[in-house]
């Protein structure tokens, strides 16, 4: 089927890295994975330990990773182990893209796109419903305005 739509955009799962959501992704056929871009929601350090010594094992394509916590917020100690995922030097993690809320300040940006490599930002906004979804689009302008985001942002 993914071969038959490939204008359609991707899949994206939101996957906070349990057991049976990483089986998932390892048995997942082929034809499927490659229309399916996973968003792994990264909440506490001891997912931060298992995702560096198992992402390589159980997803072999882009991906995406969000260390945020549910609110949006990616709190120093978080922005730490963000940081650590993606100077992981080979394997699949080198694909893996960090998912940032579009509230994110230019130090923690700039810092992020360091350490980005060939690999695109990917930002996330949080909302209710269709109806508060407007009132983000103050904070994607200011964030799409500032030099660090320049040709490192490419999906929302």
């Amino acid at each position: 089927m993914a071969s038959i739509y490939k204008s359609y955009p991707h899949y994206i799962p939101i996957v906070k890295w349990q057991k049976w959501e990483r089986r998932a992704l390892v048995e997942m056929d082929r034809s499927v994975s490659q229309r399916v871009l996973p968003c792994v929601e990264v909440r506490d350090s001891s997912q931060h330990a298992n995702m560096l010594s198992q992402y390589d094992n159980t997803w072999k394509r882009p991906g995406l990773v969000d260390y945020a916590n549910p609110q949006g917020v990616l709190t120093p100690p978080r922005l730490a182990e963000l940081l650590a995922f993606l100077r992981l030097p080979t394997g699949s993690s080198a694909l893996a893209s960090p998912v940032l809320s579009p509230n994110v300040t230019a130090s923690t940006l700039s810092r992020v796109k360091n350490v980005l490599g060939d690999r695109q930002m990917t930002l996330r906004l949080r909302v209710d419903d269709a109806d508060t979804a407007i009132q983000h689009l103050p904070a994607l302008q200011k964030l799409m305005g500032m030099p660090e985001a320049l040709g490192c942002v490419d999906r929302l």
